[in-house]
């Protein structure tokens, strides 16, 4: 893959994703009834073993997040590296965005979990 098309990809992950955390954020500070002005915090989960972080792992270096966010949205990085760790602390809430891997969804919907699984070609709810 050359540099121009891995470089679209990125771009288009982070906004992807830029844009989730910013409805996830704005969800829980309505539910919470705080005003949408506050300081909050995404937190992402980034495997540095796993090529499916790449792109977190890439974005988290070149502060492309922290670019793309909103001044008010602090970016928080964990890294958990078991697929059924992320899986749990995404359904507890702990963590916003990850990549716990495709039989960890499975078995999420599987037992009702409250998961939705974002890929750069659809958004599937469980």
């Amino acid at each position: 893959m050359n540099k121009r098309k891995l470089g679209i990809i990125l771009v288009i992950a982070v906004v992807i994703v830029a844009i989730v955390a910013s409805v996830v954020l704005q969800n829980r500070s309505q539910e919470n009834g705080e005003q949408v002005a506050k300081e909050r915090t995404v937190v992402i989960n980034y495997n540095p073993d796993n090529y499916a972080s790449a792109v977190f792992q890439i974005a988290k270096e070149k502060g492309l997040f922290e670019k793309y966010l909103p001044e008010n949205v602090k970016v928080e990085w964990t890294t958990l590296s078991s697929a059924s760790d992320i899986r749990d602390a995404m359904v507890s809430g702990d963590i916003d965005i990850g990549t716990p891997g495709i039989m960890a969804y499975m078995t999420a919907i599987d037992n009702g979990m409250p998961l939705s699984l974002m890929s750069f070609y659809r958004i599937c709810d469980s």
